[in-house]
């Protein structure tokens, strides 16, 4: 029987720590899509018609996200689960029944720069054992939650 390299014997560690780092994003992701839908749900006033297509759009695409996201984990020969145990911090039932359109807006574009340092860490986790497929999907997850800071940031603008 042949003795097993250094680089098998680190494999299951490599792979353990990229989906750790998975799961923390889908931690992150999955927060702000619920509350982006539930801000969708509640939100009322002169900016509501403007703003529900977006938040809609927005919730559907990290919900697609999700996915995505999970399966790189499980094509790592892991399994992954929501990890919320340094998720973004967001706002209450009470909170979002009380928040004018504005702060709504506020709270995501925050939940939404939080969460892209957050796939900094997993891209540099990645990057680190050179998983070019995982970064792949971190780095399309931080385009598409980057443009979300825009055009959200383009409302508190205006």
């Amino acid at each position: 029987m042949a003795p097993k390299s250094e680089e098998s014997d680190r494999l299951p560690l490599r792979r353990r720590s990229i989906c750790e780092a998975l799961c923390h994003v889908l931690g992150n992701t999955c927060r702000i899509a619920a509350t982006t839908q539930s801000f969708y749900w509640n939100i009322n006033g002169p900016l509501a018609l403007g703003l529900k297509p977006i938040f809609k759009e927005q919730y559907q695409e990290m919900h697609d996200a999700l996915d995505r996201i999970a399966l790189r984990g499980r094509a790592l020969g892991e399994y992954v689960a929501l990890d919320y145990s340094d998720a973004v911090l967001l706002p209450t039932l009470t909170t979002i029944a009380s928040s004018k359109a504005v702060q709504m807006v506020s709270v995501l574009v925050e939940a939404h720069e939080a969460s892209i340092l957050s796939l900094n860490a997993a891209m540099d986790i990645a990057d680190a054992y050179e998983d070019r497929a995982t970064t792949s999907v971190l780095s399309w997850r931080e385009e598409m939650q980057a443009s979300h800071v825009a055009e959200l940031r383009n409302i508190l603008d205006e």
